[in-house]
């Protein structure tokens, strides 16, 4: 048989031999494949294979870019977290466009971002918070040279209790009618008729005080008496008035004032934040304009050249940057809009999220983080919630 076929046998062992070859080439190609399967992707987040992907919020004095460096206090505390953890990790600057980041982290951009970054209902259903690290205070950053004297003035009425002012108008119907009743009798000037005589009599003491005397004299005892009551309450008025108009002035020559009493009086007005931001919704409370801005520098920019009444932002980040920036006429007001919580911010299925909580009070604790908090905030260090 293998005489009279020789090419047969050569033919199977050539067979053979290319299948043993192909075979032998998919198993080492599968091994390769599981090693670098079991490498990678199984490889422990923070080894260093797996780096920590760390988002940083340029924000000082929370995360300070300077001389192609990273600090600040958020820095800081994760540097000293990986520290004790051994991990590793590469940090990225990030623009101040927090909700750009934040999409990020949902898409696993980044394993954990760090920053000045508040807590929201819409925010926490989509990423993953951990300890709270600071209590922020949202406050405006104003122009103190936008209030006028007739802001001034207006400010002051406004502290004018309405029930006072009720009460000066029913005093002024009270007398009027006082007047009409005991002289329309006594005296041919006084209308008969009530709308006339009411009326009449009204202009009588109002052009009084106005005009410096009296183009008529009351005839009866009664009007005389009713006039003299009213002269002592509408002197007494006037001197509260303008005493507490001369001390408002006087104190915004001495310091500088909210030109703004409280958040509602900022309906109607421009107030600028930063593109991404979660105070959009402060300035939608109040029924203010919202304008959003790329960074800070330039919302603060927009208020010193009266582009927008204000800017809203946590109350230590403006004042460093004013200071740093030296915007002399720009101020932080004294009212806030709310207190909110920073911290950091995970992807839903984080690993590491619980060791870095579990650090943070380990730091709180061992006085680690207060130290910290003191040379980057200064007097504020009290806000961190450690």
């Amino acid at each position: 048989m293998n005489q009279l076929y020789p090419n047969v046998n050569d033919a199977m062992s050539k067979a053979y031999q290319l299948i043993k070859g192909l075979l032998f080439s998919a198993l080492l190609l599968w091994g390769n494949n599981n090693a670098f399967s079991e490498t990678i992707p199984n490889a422990l987040l923070g080894s260093a294979m797996q780096p920590i992907r760390v988002g940083v919020i340029n924000k000082p004095p929370f995360a300070i870019y300077q001389d192609n460096a990273l600090s600040g206090l958020v820095v800081d505390i994760f540097k000293a977290i990986a520290e004790k953890q051994h991990w590793h990790y590469n940090l990225i600057l990030l623009d101040q466009n927090i909700e750009a980041a934040i999409n990020d982290v949902v898409a696993k951009k980044y394993d954990i971002l760090i920053g000045p970054m508040i807590v929201t209902n819409d925010r926490i259903k989509r990423i993953n918070y951990g300890r709270p690290f600071f209590l922020s205070e949202i406050k405006l950053g104003f122009n103190t040279q936008s209030a006028s004297l007739a802001d001034a003035f207006y400010n002051v009425l406004k502290t004018i209790p309405l029930a006072i002012m009720i009460a000066i108008l029913i005093g002024m119907l009270i007398i009027s009618n006082v007047i009409w009743f005991v002289e329309r009798a006594k005296n041919p000037e006084i209308p008969k008729t009530y709308f006339k005589g009411f009326f009449f009599s009204l202009w009588v003491f109002i052009t009084h005080f106005l005009g410096g005397g009296m183009f008529y004299t009351p005839k009866s005892v009664a009007a005389r008496a009713a006039l003299m009551l009213w002269f002592v309450i509408v002197i007494m008025f006037t001197l509260t008035i303008s005493s507490t108009y001369t001390a408002y002035l006087t104190a915004r020559i001495i310091s500088a004032h909210d030109p703004v009493r409280n958040v509602h009086d900022l309906a109607g007005k421009k107030l600028a934040y930063i593109k991404g931001e979660a105070y959009v919704k402060f300035i939608h409370n109040v029924l203010a304009i919202p304008v959003a801005k790329p960074d800070l520098k330039s919302a603060l920019k927009a208020v010193e050249d009266r582009e927008v009444f204000g800017v809203v932002e946590d109350s230590l980040i403006l004042s460093r940057a004013i200071s740093e920036w030296s915007m002399d006429d720009l101020e932080v007001s004294g009212f806030k809009f709310s207190n909110n919580e920073f911290a950091f911010i995970y992807p839903m299925d984080s690993p590491i999220r619980n060791s870095i909580d579990q650090s943070l009070v380990e730091m709180r604790f061992s006085g680690e983080m207060n130290e910290l908090c003191k040379l980057y905030l200064a007097d504020k260090y009290v806000n961190c919630e450690f």
